[in-house]
């Protein structure tokens, strides 16, 4: 019997990455993985494991329409800082799989932030953006679990937040969010992949009322920053200093990161 086909979208990013390992860690599913280059570097290492790598281009429909062809279930994900919306980005996707009659979207998403924030905030795009998504999910009447993540551990290195001097000691320098506020926090690389694996796999064998109507949070642990940085201490051995930057240049990047000082990302969300 053939194995249905997982399509990933983001196949060589963090979160289609983690994807990626936790199918082929799994073994039950054919993998297509969807990059705008096939042919990169990182892709190739996809295709040496047995990853049909293909082309696709959020910002063009018809180029996931080919993507999501024989796809009985895709992971979808947007991509920021693009020439083309988050909010367009998702709609080809969504648009994509009704297309190709794809039976689930498990679509990666955010808080609302306008929404969760009571109004206070209104610039993180970043987020609503990602929201309006699951909107336009259920006017169109797409099946799919929604999973929302929260603060990314990978962003202590992606945004380079401990980091050596030249002097040769290191600093865990974190932007706005205070050192005592506890966060909710995402292990991509660990746990979000198997996440969505279990999700398909819940939904395929039917048991789709333990999903439920409504977003699912994934978060890993709740911690201070400030334990953060204890931990980090105690586990390197090393000497680090803190340092907490109570503004940032970009208005969107401030209010993202305020709300989460205010406590708003996850509030009642029972972490491990």
């Amino acid at each position: 019997m053939s194995k249905k086909l997982i399509a990933v979208v983001g196949a060589t990013g963090q979160q289609g990455g983690s994807v990626i390992q936790a199918l082929l860690a799994h073994g039950g599913y054919s993998v297509r993985g969807i990059s705008r280059d096939p042919t990169s570097a990182s892709s190739r290492v996809l295709s040496d494991r047995g990853v049909d790598m293909v082309s696709g281009n959020l910002g063009d429909k018809d180029t996931l329409i080919s993507a999501f062809n024989g796809a009985s279930a895709v992971f979808g994900v947007t991509m920021p800082f693009s020439s083309v919306s988050e909010f367009e980005q998702g709609k080809n996707i969504v648009d994509a799989c009704r297309a190709c009659n794809v039976a689930l979207l498990v679509w990666s998403s955010l808080q609302d932030a306008k929404l969760v924030s009571g109004g206070k905030y209104t610039k993180v795009t970043l987020w609503d953006e990602k929201a309006r998504v699951e909107d336009y999910i259920t006017e169109h009447g797409q099946d799919a679990v929604i999973l929302q993540t929260a603060t990314f551990v990978e962003n202590i290195h992606t945004y380079h937040y401990l980091r050596p001097s030249v002097e040769g000691k290191w600093t865990l320098a974190w932007p706005v969010i205070r050192p005592t506020v506890p966060l909710a926090v995402t292990y991509i690389g660990a746990d979000f992949g198997p996440c969505v694996v279990k999700a398909i796999e819940v939904w395929e064998r039917g048991d789709r009322d333990k999903l439920g109507k409504k977003p699912i949070p994934v978060c890993s642990f709740r911690m201070t920053i400030g334990d953060m940085w204890e931990t980090m201490k105690k586990l390197s051995g090393k000497t680090i200093e803190f340092q907490h930057i109570p503004r940032v240049p970009s208005e969107e990047l401030q209010e993202m990161l305020q709300l989460a000082d205010d406590g708003l990302a996850f509030p009642d969300l029972e972490c491990p």
